[in-house]
């Protein structure tokens, strides 16, 4: 961030965020809505200007500024330059800090973006710009724009600044297997075969939570959620629902005729019992004697 903010209270200060296992969006299941999820890594300005032909010097001196889809270039004074720009960008984090609302932020801080873009700035504080938007956007449940930043990273990467790529390679390979795309993921170790970062600890254990999934050891993906580095929880907990409902499944055909409710929150990675059995209510599930002690397994396979 580049300045002493506490992130992760603030959110949840001001939106009542809880990255954690109890948020699952609905899963895309058709290839078809990937590729429509996928495609909405759009470029921020108009495709048919080239930029490369166009050149602008900034010359605004706002702070803030509200960003507007661009079809034609822009007019100097409505662009910012570097200068501006960095103090720009130290104002909306700020302005979060004090409790600017991430709708608020995540405009500002794509306004900053177009202006980098229109002007041809490339240079580490484009990065740190993107940086910063993808990792707000993952604590923010904002996957669309996570991705979009996700892409002009491995442009800017390509073109030759640093970035933090073991990172974003493990969040690449988190969001792939929201997806279910195997073959995504193997691409992407292919594209990328690096021994520095596939052998980095985040990466690593972004392909064990690939393995987890895909063999469906629920055991081991709860071990791995509550280990994840940086903001892995984040995109893992769209996963959480579907790994769990899967898991009630197995544990349920395995116990007869109760079982512990607490066992199964164990299993089914809850840390609070309340939240299993809030979780199980919503799945159906039948009680013994009325209370929230044990669960009747032949009924709740029949519910």
């Amino acid at each position: 961030w580049g300045m002493d903010v506490d992130l992760d209270s603030v959110i949840a200060r001001r939106k009542g965020l809880h990255v954690g296992l109890a948020r699952e969006p609905a899963v895309v299941k058709s290839i078809s809505e990937q590729l429509a999820h996928l495609s909405s890594a759009k470029m921020e300005l108009t495709e048919n200007i080239d930029w490369g032909r166009v050149s602008i010097r900034g010359t605004s001196t706002a702070l803030e500024k509200k960003y507007y889809r661009l079809t034609s270039p822009p007019a100097a004074e409505t662009v910012r330059p570097l200068s501006v720009l960095r103090a720009a960008f130290a104002h909306v984090l700020a302005a979060f800090e004090r409790g600017s609302s991430y709708d608020f932020v995540c405009d500002q801080l794509k306004a900053i973006r177009q202006d980098m873009t229109v002007q041809r700035i490339i240079e580490p504080f484009t990065v740190e710009v993107y940086e910063t938007h993808a990792r707000l956007a993952l604590r923010c449940d904002d996957m669309d724009e996570y991705n979009q930043c996700q892409t002009q990273l491995r442009q800017l990467q390509a073109a030759g600044l640093e970035i933090a790529a073991a990172e974003f390679f493990a969040y690449k390979i988190l969001y792939y297997v929201l997806f279910n795309n195997t073959q995504a993921i193997a691409q992407t170790l292919r594209e990328d075969d690096s021994c520095a970062v596939q052998r980095h600890p985040a990466v690593v254990h972004a392909m064990q939570v690939a393995a987890a999934v895909a063999t469906n050891n629920y055991v081991r993906y709860f071990e791995l959620l509550r280990d994840a580095p940086n903001l892995g929880a984040c995109i893992m907990s769209r996963v959480t629902g579907r790994v769990r409902d899967a898991a009630l499944e197995v544990v349920l055909a395995a116990y007869r005729p109760t079982v512990a409710v607490a066992a199964v929150a164990r299993l089914l990675g809850f840390e609070a019992i309340d939240d299993a059995v809030a979780y199980l209510v919503s799945q159906g599930a039948a009680f013994v004697d009325g209370g929230f002690e044990k669960l009747d397994v032949p009924q709740s396979l029949a519910n």
